[in-house]
């Protein structure tokens, strides 16, 4: 039972863990039924980083919070972010060329505008939630990144064939990766109540838009194209609840 959720930390995250990744293709699967509680383990240690950091100007607060943010993952998904960015721009919507572009480990000019965008947003939606004053936000905001990508991985192929991104795609568990999903959007009504109505709207439309310009452009998703959706899930879920958590008077 651990060893899929030590590979969906070793692909999450930059935490160690004491196993070395597993070659076997049901646990590679599994492993993604797995990513929506890194991504609580994300959010519980921001949670106690802003507590830490109660008193704290929130801007100061928020710059800590984004770099703690980014150590913890490595930057792996920013790094999909970019290359997605630079794929899209450059390809020209020819598929081909497109992921020969989001395979070239150099940036362009479209992969640092997106991140840096990306980054700023994160900044100040963090700096308002914590003006707020409310923990829920940067608990359930990776959570929601990493529960977004069990329907994304159910539902929409593989573009790049081989790798173990494919396989991960093709092991799934469906029904499992279905009920975590209903689990997940379950948790954020039940911490959030009518907050949760705006935060998942706004969620929901971005994975379905991004979907859909995966599939458009790449006929499916790859493992860039999962983290870029990721990253935007999380930002578009701190919008949700920066405009959406109450004042503290």
């Amino acid at each position: 039972m651990l060893k899929p959720f030590y590979i969906a930390i070793q692909l999450m995250t930059r935490i160690p863990v004491p196993q070395s990744m597993s070659n076997e293709s049901r646990d590679q699967g599994r492993a993604v039924l797995y990513f929506p509680f890194v991504g609580l383990l994300i959010g519980t240690i921001l949670c106690g980083l802003q507590w830490i950091l109660q008193h704290q100007e929130h801007i100061l607060g928020a710059v800590i919070i984004l770099i703690v943010w980014v150590g913890i993952t490595g930057g792996l998904h920013l790094d999909g972010l970019g290359d997605s960015a630079d794929g899209w721009l450059g390809g020209h919507g020819d598929r081909g060329k497109t992921l020969a572009i989001m395979k070239d480990p150099r940036s362009g000019v479209a992969a640092i505008v997106i991140i840096v965008l990306l980054l700023l947003t994160k900044f100040v939606a963090i700096s308002l939630v914590l003006g707020k004053q409310d923990y829920w936000p940067l608990l359930l905001a990776p959570m929601l990144g990493r529960v977004a990508v069990l329907p994304l991985f159910i539902t929409t192929i593989y573009a790049r064939p081989g790798g173990m991104g494919e396989t991960m795609q093709q092991y799934t568990p469906r029904i499992a990766g279905w009920l975590l999903t209903i689990a997940g959007i379950v948790f954020v009504v039940y911490l959030c109540r009518w907050q949760a109505l705006v935060v998942l709207l706004v969620v929901l439309f971005v994975a379905a838009f991004l979907r859909w310009l995966m599939k458009r452009h790449l006929g499916g998703i790859t493992g860039d194209t999962t983290g870029a959706y990721i990253e935007l899930i999380e930002a578009s879920a701190l919008i949700g609840f920066a405009i959406t958590v109450p004042e503290i008077l």
